[in-house]
């Protein structure tokens, strides 16, 4: 229950629900709710990787269908994180997907001169990273639209995992919280 500021334990026997402040047997509400908000704003891609990491070194065609809905729904959400407000797409796996498309789009149109640089306008959605049917296997489809056509890059598990943190890591899973209730 909640009296006062305090989140007080209802199990304990009545003589531990006085007035009087004990070790414990209540929390400040506030403070654990502040607790709780600045925990999830340190999280970071790199947390998230670490546990879909783990999760898919031990996917098997035997795995539970829990484990595998959780890592095909947490390898979906990633592929919007990577491509939140100031991702960088010069590392990672969309950044072969592009590279790719850009050499495509170079041999197609007329050759440069020699010494000559061009410019390529590339537009892309954010990119879908799914796991490959072939669950034993443990490689990550990457799927992204570029230029209105869809591109796919399929990796190993661990190489996928690699690239993204190196280009990604250090990204907040979430915006600040204060930030975010403060500007609304």
């Amino acid at each position: 229950m909640i009296r006062d500021q305090y989140v007080v334990d209802l199990i304990s026997d009545e003589k531990f629900m006085s007035d009087r402040p004990q070790l414990g047997w209540k929390i400040d509400f506030a403070e654990y709710l502040g607790e709780v908000q600045r925990a999830l704003e340190d999280l970071t891609v790199n947390d998230l990787i670490g546990k879909l990491r783990g999760a898919t070194k031990q996917l098997s065609s035997s795995s539970n269908i829990k484990d595998i809905v959780f890592l095909t729904q947490n390898l979906y959400t990633l592929g919007g994180l990577v491509m939140a407000d100031g991702a960088r797409v010069d590392e990672g796996p969309l950044k072969s997907i592009l590279d790719k498309v850009a050499v495509q789009i170079l041999e197609a149109g007329p050759k440069p001169a020699p010494g000559e640089t061009r410019q390529l306008a590339l537009v892309s959605g954010p990119p879908r990273f799914s796991l490959e049917p072939e669950l034993d296997d443990k490689q990550i489809r990457v799927r992204v639209q570029v230029n209105a056509k869809q591109e796919e890059l399929v990796m190993g598990y661990e190489n996928f995992f690699s690239e993204v943190s190196r280009a990604h890591g250090d990204a907040k899973l979430l915006p600040s919280l204060r930030h975010t209730a403060s500007s609304t």
